[in-house]
């Protein structure tokens, strides 16, 4: 169905936005409250699944509907990649594909696209799960700050507010707050009310508070290259906002920035740091055979190897590698769909500048996160993904 058909005959939905911010909350563990602590992963997970087959029961005549197979071609061949790289896991690895079927199931959240599509919210209620998200997540950081019982983490994980109000430690599904942040830069570009940029900077400001480098730094290059070569009526304005806000930020919290970069430029010139290690490891060792280069390692258990465990010991996780850890794991061809996705929502004119600027930040920070492996950070390329598909 074409996106200016599939516009006019939709209406906002409220449960669909609740649908998707209680799928939220599933998939980032509540965000550490200690209410759902009592849940083992594997208990969890079930209990996603369970949620993911009543949406797409409870949407199952949903006219609306995306879930045509000109959408999943790109989610065909994210499985078919991560389904492959189970053979070099059994040919080299000795992990025979029962316990790959059970090892591999977190990565099952995938199917987390096609129930999207049948449930096909729109852009208004996507960016509203995403605002509840938001305002969830800065409700669980402040009572990092001030009410540590709250939370599922032992108490001496957190640094005192009296010490650094920033990075009390990481929130589950952060990395959320850029689709708020890109759409309302994305508003504001054409109507620059204190409403969008209010969520504009509370979404920029939650980041900062995150002091995850790879984000920050993305965010600061993606914006600051749009505010120069978007045409906008409201083009100097935005430019004196976005400029304001950075100037603002640099000098009243120069510590903290200098901070950022120091550490950076340390662990770049350490030899032993974490990133560099699993960066040489992963270049030339972790791949030693072409099937392994195509179809990746697999994702190991320990029931069957002590690599993974062996290399966590040495401080080196695919994690940490983005899309070289991806293509460690599963192989070349999802990592391919990774690459080019952003690069054709880039360049695509029919697509929003938030979600090319969500492209932009995916790509940017890809070297040190993987927005695939894990099930809270393959949500964000999930929901680009299925922007993607809305607006092409």
């Amino acid at each position: 169905m074409h996106t200016q058909s599939y516009q006019k005959m939709s209406f906002y939905d409220r449960t669909k936005v609740f649908y998707i911010f209680g799928y939220f909350f599933l998939l980032f563990g509540c965000w550490s409250f200690n209410f759902f602590d009592f849940l083992s992963s594997d208990q969890l997970l079930v209990i996603q699944y369970v949620y993911l087959f009543w949406g797409f029961h409870r949407w199952s005549k949903n006219p609306y509907s995306l879930l045509v197979k000109p959408n999943l071609f790109y989610f065909k061949l994210i499985v078919v990649g991560i389904v492959l790289s189970m053979i070099p896991a059994y040919l080299y690895h000795n992990q025979s594909i029962l316990i790959s079927i059970t090892a591999y199931r977190a990565q099952y959240l995938w199917f987390s696209l096609p129930v999207l599509l049948r449930i096909a919210p729109t852009e208004e209620e996507i960016i509203n799960a995403c605002l509840l998200n938001l305002f969830a997540m800065w409700t669980a950081y402040f009572c990092k700050l001030f009410f540590p019982n709250l939370i599922a983490v032992p108490e001496n994980v957190w640094t005192s507010p009296r010490k650094n109000f920033f990075d009390v430690g990481y929130v589950p599904g952060a990395t959320m707050a850029i689709f708020v942040m890109y759409y309302y830069y994305y508003k504001f570009k054409d109507d620059t009310n204190y409403v969008n940029i209010f969520y504009f900077a509370l979404a920029f400001i939650f980041l900062l508070a995150m002091s995850n480098r790879s984000n920050l730094f993305a965010a600061v290059i993606t914006i600051t290259v749009s505010s120069i070569i978007v045409k906008s009526q409201n083009k100097s304005r935005i430019v004196a906002i976005v400029l304001l806000g950075f100037l603002v930020s640099f000098f009243a919290m120069d510590s903290y920035w200098s901070s950022l970069f120091a550490e950076t430029g340390e662990q770049l010139n350490d030899d032993d740091y974490n990133r560099i290690k699993a960066f040489n490891y992963y270049l030339h060792e972790g791949s030693r055979n072409l099937l392994t280069v195509i179809l990746g390692n697999g994702f190991l258990s320990s029931r069957a190897s002590s690599i993974m465990e062996d290399l966590m010991a040495l401080g080196i996780y695919n994690s940490d590698m983005g899309f070289i850890g991806f293509w460690n794991q599963f192989g070349i061809i999802p990592v391919i769909v990774f690459i080019l996705l952003p690069l054709f929502a880039i360049k695509n004119k029919t697509i929003p500048l938030y979600v090319k600027m969500i492209g932009a930040h995916i790509l940017l920070s890809s070297y040190s996160i993987g927005y695939y492996g894990s099930p809270g950070h393959a949500m964000i390329f999930i929901l680009f993904y299925y922007l993607f598909v809305r607006f092409r």
